[in-house]
């Protein structure tokens, strides 16, 4: 159904520039040579024409909001497998361990320098909280017996 009305708003070599213009990080210069390569000029005046057509926002709010929940899902399953790691490895081997932890923190924002800066993340259930507060708990200590 999507894509018979995709096809119904937007020509095939529209819907190339609206696919390449996601995935290129929004420069629509790049993504109209991608879409129309029989074009040897003026891509930037062409393509910065194309964002402003109403199909064609349409169409790029459209594949935005198919790649955001595709990120958040990605993210989840990280976090998952992070988690079930953790789990295998506790009271085995203290090294991977921690590791593994610490990579839990840094998937789930806790790393980064500026809280303005975190990314957005699901939330966390309880075990996978406590899990994070033993680590976080573990690495301050660590740091105060290095101090």
């Amino acid at each position: 159904m999507e894509n018979d009305l995709k096809t119904k708003l937007i020509s095939d070599k529209q819907e190339a520039f609206c696919q390449a213009y996601c995935n290129n990080g929004y420069n629509a210069s790049q993504a109209y040579r991608t879409a129309y390569p029989n074009c040897k000029s003026a891509w930037d005046s062409h393509g910065a024409r194309q964002v402003v057509k109403d199909s064609i926002k349409a169409r790029i709010a459209s594949i935005k909001a198919v790649m955001a929940a595709e990120d958040v899902n990605s993210r989840e399953f990280v976090t998952k497998s992070f988690l079930e790691l953790a789990k295998t490895t506790k009271g085995k081997d203290n090294g991977t361990y921690t590791r593994v932890l610490e990579n839990l923190a840094k998937n789930s924002g806790w790393y980064e320098a500026d809280n303005e800066q975190q990314r957005e993340h699901s939330e966390l259930n309880e075990q996978q909280q406590a899990d994070l507060d033993e680590f976080i708990a573990w690495k301050h200590r660590q740091m105060l017996r290095g101090a």
